[in-house]
């Protein structure tokens, strides 16, 4: 076979021809007449490593990749394994830099719009819109997918017509998130008091004047809902979609489009095809933002963030929203800015292994820097309130008695409990030190399903524990079950006479 060599010109980042000698694929060549064949090369310039694909009959090709973030949207980085937190420069609105932006506490209300005739990015500007950020939404929906109305008119899957709006909504709602996502890092880029923050055309994302229902029910079902990476909330990044990917799959956003592998692309090829009269875009190699460089050149299938045609099938398939983006951006959660987080609570009592109450013991909650303290009252009951959903680790200590450090899950929403056994110290033991034996083992408790009567469980015997048969003990022998029962039992008995007492005086 005979190789297809032809001179080419390489270009550098900004466009302009390369000058002298440079190492292409580990040979040295003319960078103003370098002998290539099509295909994906390497270049080694300026102390960097530079990989470009090669068109047949190009006779130039832009060799050197940018380190500008805006030329294709942000530089992005892989998040596995994920930088610290700390580690994340700080970024104040309209400040540009390669690891995006900080969020403000609140989304912005409005965007100023840049229109242009046509919706041609390339046509002079008409005139500023001051939009709201929630009817912005709206119409970037009904722009880039409102077509997905007519789904299922074409081959493949047929929908009936009266079925279509609720078979295609996650899609809607999939693209209102990216949308807003979208937008809201060009605002912090641009900066608040900014001339305009976003274009109407596809140079941006298609915003029209036009609104359809599901458009509008998709921006209301997901206000104020963005897409940020899964370690730090409180980031942003420009989080692209595309129109096609065909089924050769997608780069997500957050991983490096420079310098792709064949595992950071996500593939679509088993979806079921949906088209939308005679267009089926799933199946076309247009309209993509980059080629994909394990396959032939020029395919233009290789886009970064979301595809709009796979997000389609998905939601045809009967995926949810939450699937579609999962499937897409697999670095990303979602998360709504601004928006209260529902806590949790957690109640409890501390006892010895006699059954009595451990009055005045010392119950320290904790999570990462976070430490709240309380004191067990006369009975040896405690009470955490406000605590924000996830795992904590309960400590109990009092004077001679062993420790006790257990971990527990808070439910947002709901109240948690969680009773803990304190044993004697043995002599010569210092009182309130942790238990060894318990913390090796690995006991840990979890909360939240006594709260919820959460799925059955097994026993460290292998038996089945029903919900609501739970306990806060920290060994499963026999003996420790035993005196769990006898606590527990004791400290209900008291509350009944309690509540009759409380009764019989009124």
């Amino acid at each position: 076979m005979i190789a297809l060599w032809g001179l080419v010109v390489l270009l550098d980042a900004a466009g302009e021809p390369l000058a002298g000698e440079v190492h292409v694929d580990g040979r040295v060549c003319t960078a103003s007449a370098c002998a290539l064949e099509p295909g994906r090369h390497t270049l080694t310039y300026d102390g960097q490593t530079h990989r470009f694909q090669l068109s047949p009959d190009q006779e130039s090709v832009r060799a050197v990749v940018s380190g500008d973030p805006t030329r294709f949207g942000v530089f992005m980085r892989r998040s596995t394994p994920a930088p610290e937190p700390s580690a994340l420069p700080s970024a104040l609105p309209g400040q540009i830099q390669t690891l995006g932006y900080t969020l403000d506490a609140q989304l912005p209300a409005q965007l100023r719009v840049a229109r242009h005739a046509d919706n041609d990015c390339s046509n002079p500007i008409l005139r500023i819109d001051e939009v709201p950020l929630q009817s912005y939404v709206a119409g970037v929906v009904h722009g880039e997918i409102g077509i997905f109305r007519a789904a299922g008119t074409g081959q493949g899957v047929a929908i009936e017509r009266g079925a279509v709006d609720d078979r295609v909504r996650a899609s809607f709602e999939t693209f209102a998130i990216a949308a807003r996502t979208y937008a809201v890092w060009w605002y912090l880029r641009k900066g608040a008091d900014a001339e305009f923050h976003i274009h109407d055309g596809p140079c941006n994302q298609v915003y029209q004047d036009a609104r359809d229902p599901l458009s509008e029910a998709a921006a209301e079902s997901t206000s104020g809902q963005i897409l940020v990476p899964i370690f730090d909330r409180t980031e942003i990044e420009k989080h692209e979609y595309a129109s096609s990917c065909a089924r050769q799959g997608t780069l997500p956003s957050y991983r490096n489009p420079h310098d792709v592998r064949r595992e950071d692309i996500v593939a679509d090829s088993e979806l079921d095809p949906v088209c939308v009269r005679t267009w089926c875009g799933h199946d076309s190699y247009r309209m993509a933002h980059q080629d994909n460089p394990f396959l032939e050149a020029g395919n233009r299938c290789l886009v970064r963030g979301i595809c709009q045609w796979g997000s389609l099938e998905r939601s045809v398939r009967g995926d949810s929203t939450a699937e579609i983006l999962n499937h897409y951006q697999p670095d990303l959660m979602i998360t709504r800015p601004g928006a209260v987080e529902p806590v949790g609570a957690l109640e409890g009592a501390v006892g010895d292994s006699q059954g009595d109450s451990v009055g005045g013991a010392r119950i320290k909650l904790s999570r990462g820097e976070q430490q709240e303290i309380e004191f067990a009252d006369a009975q040896g009951a405690f009470r955490f309130a406000d605590l924000e959903a996830g795992l904590w680790t309960l400590d109990a200590a009092a004077q001679g008695y062993q420790a006790q450090s257990i971990e527990v899950r808070i439910v947002a929403g709901q109240t948690s409990y969680q009773d803990l056994v304190l044993s004697r110290a043995a002599p010569g033991r210092d009182a309130g030190s942790v238990d060894a034996a318990a913390v090796d083992s690995g006991a840990t408790a979890d909360a939240s399903w006594v709260a919820d009567g959460g799925p059955a469980r097994r026993s460290d015997r292998g038996e089945d524990i029903e919900p609501g048969q739970g306990c806060g003990c920290l060994t499963a022998s026999a003996e420790g079950w035993l005196l769990l029962v006898l606590f527990v039992g004791r400290r209900r008995r008291r509350g009944v006479r309690r509540a009759m007492g409380v009764l019989e005086a009124r």
